[in-house]
């Protein structure tokens, strides 16, 4: 079974608040912890108009991941059939 599994990124909510009010020592002491923990990155979205900070690491889709994306891609291949079978009942097999 071929089962290419897509890269998720993940995203975690990380409260800066007070992080910067502390040593440098500290704040490296912080962001070492999050990348023990298996966090590879720093990423921001926007929110209300703020920028919000968050963690962020790839990870492969689980199983139930990949399961319901084969699913939603079937479904999908099997819509554009039935499109196509409507267009051939239109339009004849010729053209």
């Amino acid at each position: 079974m071929n089962t290419e599994r897509k890269k998720i990124k993940e995203r975690r909510e990380f409260y800066w608040y007070g992080v910067f009010d502390t040593s440098i020592d500290n704040l490296i002491s912080t962001l070492q912890k999050c990348k023990e923990d298996g966090w590879e990155g720093i990423d921001y979205d926007y929110c209300d108009g703020d920028k919000e900070y968050l963690l962020y690491k790839e990870r492969l889709e689980t199983d139930e991941e990949y399961e319901k994306r084969m699913k939603q891609k079937q479904q999908q291949k099997e819509y554009r059939r039935q499109q196509f079978e409507q267009l051939k009942k239109e339009f004849g097999e010729d053209t």
